[in-house]
């Protein structure tokens, strides 16, 4: 084989290697982007008031009832709203605890100012 007609076959073999590498990126990125669609009905709606007590859809629940919650929700491919009270010594605290509840299950969170879920918190 002369020196061209190597070089054409490199050439030829980067290419189709550039080619399939590219095709492959390509769909797995339209694959992981059809598996991140979420549905904008299914909604938890989670509250941390000023004696740091947890609100689930209005209703009190403990941690373990949130968790479950929180794996249904992700199931169903949902979202969580979030707010808490500004009050309270042992808000922060629960509210940490919670939003890292949240993000273990990298569930998609719209953080709002009340615990009415009205006012949309624009920080």
């Amino acid at each position: 084989m002369s020196f061209n007609h190597r070089l054409t076959y490199l050439t030829m073999k980067q290419l189709f290697f550039a080619l399939f590498l590219f095709s492959f990126v390509v769909f797995s990125n339209a694959q992981s982007s059809k598996e991140q669609q979420y549905n904008k009905n299914v909604i938890l709606k989670v509250y941390v008031d000023s004696d740091a007590k947890i609100f689930m859809d209005g209703k009190i629940v403990n941690e373990d009832k949130l968790k479950r919650s929180l794996k249904r929700i992700l199931r169903k491919k949902g979202f969580v709203y979030y707010s808490r009270s500004f009050k309270g010594s042992n808000t922060k605290v629960k509210s940490s605890k919670i939003l890292t509840l949240i993000a273990d299950y990298k569930l998609p969170v719209q953080f709002y100012t009340d615990n009415s879920f009205s006012e949309v918190a624009d920080w």
